[in-house]
């Protein structure tokens, strides 16, 4: 492993987030995310690339795991991610983290990490306070 790389899984430790945006409050573990972040959200006229193509449609994505998402909820009807509580499936994982949260009242636990940004900050400490 290199000395970045070590830094970097560190930061994931840590929560270190020593890259500022410069265009808003968010604050990033590497250059390099800050680069996208900044490429994908602060430049007006960006459109991402999509080289995951479906082999089943037209339509294309920008991760593998969207993609697989897609294939799962258009076209073959597989639901990998089963409710505890009721035994609903769900495609996508999101799809259960949201129906536990609606259905059921269930919130996942918040991992134990620093905010991503100054607002995160501030209402952090708000909670804290109460």
């Amino acid at each position: 492993m290199q000395m970045n790389q070590l830094t970097n899984h560190v930061r994931s430790h840590t929560g270190e987030r020593p890259f500022p945006c410069p265009h808003c409050e968010q604050a990033f573990k590497t250059k390099n995310n800050l680069s996208t972040h900044v490429k994908v959200i602060h430049t007006p006229g960006y459109v991402p690339s999509t080289p995951h193509k479906c082999p089943h449609c037209d339509k294309a994505f920008q991760s593998p795991v969207f993609l697989e998402g897609h294939i799962r909820q258009a076209h073959t009807g597989e639901r990998p991610f089963t409710c505890d509580q009721c035994a609903k499936g769900f495609a996508v994982k999101s799809a259960l983290t949201l129906h536990l949260k609606t259905a059921h009242g269930v919130v996942p636990e918040k991992k134990d990490r620093l905010p991503r940004s100054k607002k995160d900050a501030f209402h952090h400490v708000e909670e804290d306070n109460d």
